[in-house]
């Protein structure tokens, strides 16, 4: 009877800790998920144009609103220029290295500011290249400039549901109550 109750008590310890395990923060198991890369600020200066772009992008997940800002100002009075036509460039990695464009947005000015904005929702996970094409004078008559970021879109949340490890602390929890009911007897 001990030898059984030693047996029990072994497994439901090594179950319970093994659930545990698998919920200690830092410890990923599903090699899939991607962690949340931080907000990402991207400066270029076109000194023969006199015009310097910031691109801001913040961190990115599936289904979630994110504020895409160019800021454009002048390289040596560091004024915003107002008036400008921004787009926005959106596309999805297909392939190592070869992108798509998932989506082309005008950008709306924040008055004043020398900031566009374009709010997006990204639809699915993987790496994007954001590119803010800027035509300070007329669009038509001009090249833009540009400015580019790529950003790893993730996953919300810590755990896909296949990859659960709820059932490992439900089983864990049963062996342990198991073991208490055997160790009472």
């Amino acid at each position: 009877m001990k030898n059984i109750m030693f047996f029990f008590g072994m497994f439901g310890i090594t179950a319970l800790l093994n659930g545990c395990m698998m919920w200690m923060p830092g410890m990923e198991h599903d090699t899939d998920m991607r962690k949340q890369q931080p907000a990402k600020t991207v400066v270029k200066e076109f000194a023969e144009k006199d015009v310097t772009l910031n691109l801001d992008v913040p961190p990115l997940a599936v289904g979630q609103g994110a504020a895409l800002v160019a800021k454009v100002s002048r390289v040596q009075r560091e004024a915003p220029i107002l008036g400008a036509q921004v787009t926005f460039v959106i596309e999805r990695e297909a392939e190592p290295h070869h992108f798509t464009i998932v989506a082309e947005r005008e950008a709306d000015e924040v008055a004043g500011k020398g900031e566009y904005r374009v709010r997006y929702t990204f639809e699915e996970p993987g790496l994007y290249r954001i590119t803010a094409r800027v035509w300070t004078g007329e669009k038509a008559q001009a090249e833009p400039l540009a400015i580019s970021i790529t950003q790893d879109v993730h996953r919300q949340g810590g755990h896909k549901a296949e990859g659960s490890t709820t059932p490992l602390v439900i089983i864990g929890g049963v062996v342990m109550a198991v073991m208490m009911v055997l160790m009472v007897l």
